[in-house]
């Protein structure tokens, strides 16, 4: 990977979401954190491409229909409640036996 994408928040986004998925059981405040940083940059990257082509000619056309694409609206009301409010419940399983927990996501 380049230097330059590297850097653009769908990079950070993607690479916030590989180190979630490598996070044991036991480390649910890591796995949380860097979800919510891949929610954060997923989010940011509309927003730069907002910033960039705003003025371009069929931009808005294009904007406007990504209102109620699923994964944008995820993103934008996952990214609002993070920043707003607090930390998002997503994909959460509460166990009371951490070793259990541990031995059903391994297999």
């Amino acid at each position: 990977m380049s230097t330059a994408h590297s850097r653009t928040a769908l990079a950070r986004a993607e690479f916030f979401l590989h180190l979630a998925e490598k996070c044991e059981p036991d480390q649910r405040a890591e796995f949380e954190a860097y979800v919510d940083a891949s929610i954060i940059f997923a989010r940011t990257a509309l927003h730069r491409l907002q910033s960039k082509y705003n003025h371009h000619p069929s931009w808005r056309t294009w904007f406007a229909q990504l209102k109620g694409n699923p994964a944008v609206e995820f993103f934008r009301e996952n990214r609002d409640y993070l920043l707003k409010e607090g930390p998002v419940k997503i994909g959460q399983v509460i166990s009371f036996n951490p070793a259990a927990a541990k031995t059903e996501c391994n297999t």
